[in-house]
């Protein structure tokens, strides 16, 4: 009797291995699929570029697709970037501790007769 239940032991440490291979394999698989597909979120056709996403994007050189609104690298026009602190913005590099119209972040637009001060409408007031 002790034999069988040796050999069932087996078989069920066999098939566990087995079971979790197959998931370990089932995973990797989805991840790779996930990192082609974020990938391939901005595609350049024929000097097009066809967004997946929605975002407006135009292609900067033969195959990159660059969002020009929010790209801090390429920021209105393709190689434009944006210096050191500064933020692009609806295509234009700003800088975000100080701009009214985009204060602490894109958009965040500070009311009449107040500064922007540190990304905050009003600091210090």
């Amino acid at each position: 009797m002790a034999a069988g239940r040796s050999f069932l032991a087996r078989q069920q440490f066999t098939y566990r291995a087995l079971f979790y291979i197959c998931i370990f394999l089932l995973l990797l698989c989805l991840t790779q699929d996930a990192i082609e597909q974020r990938n391939r979120r901005f595609r350049c056709r024929k000097r097009i570029c066809v967004s997946l996403l929605g975002k407006s994007a135009r292609c900067c050189g033969r195959f990159v697709c660059r969002d020009l609104t929010s790209d801090p690298n390429n920021c209105g026009r393709c190689g434009r970037a944006c210096r050191f602190g500064r933020s692009c913005c609806r295509g234009k590099c700003v800088n975000l501790n100080t701009n009214r119209k985009h204060c602490g972040s894109c958009g965040a637009k500070c009311p009449k007769r107040q500064k922007c001060s540190f990304g905050i409408c009003n600091y210090g007031r």
